[in-house]
C-alpha cells in the first residue's frame, strides 16, 4: 500500500502490475543488501540537508536498515521520467 500510495503522490496515477513488482523487488533487494551492509544503511541516512530527527534517531521508531531501504524506493519512484517531465 505504501508503494501505490507513493507512486500515486508522484505521478498522480496507479501503477500497473509490472511497475509495482519492479518497485516492490528493489525494495526487497534493498532491505538485504542493508540488512547483510547496516553501516552502508547509515551512511545513507547522513547524506542530505538536514540530518536524521532526532525522534527517529533516538527512539528507534524505524531502523536505519529499512529507512534506508525505503529511502532507496522512493528515490526510483521520483527518479522516474514520468516524475520529472509531468506534462
Amino acid at each position: 500500500a505504501r508503494l501505490v500510495r507513493g507512486w500515486r503522490l508522484a505521478t498522480a496515477r496507479r501503477p500497473e502490475e509490472p511497475e509495482l513488482d519492479v518497485l516492490a523487488s528493489l525494495l526487497a533487494q534493498a532491505r538485504t543488501g542493508f540488512a547483510s551492509d547496516p553501516d552502508s544503511a547509515s551512511e545513507l541516512l547522513e547524506v542530505g540537508m538536514h540530518p536524521l530527527p532526532k525522534s527517529i534517531r533516538e527512539t528507534g521508531e524505524i531502523s536505519p536498515v529499512e529507512l534506508a531501504s525505503w529511502t532507496q524506493a522512493c528515490r526510483a519512484i521520483l527518479n522516474l521520467h514520468e516524475t520529472i517531465t509531468r506534462f
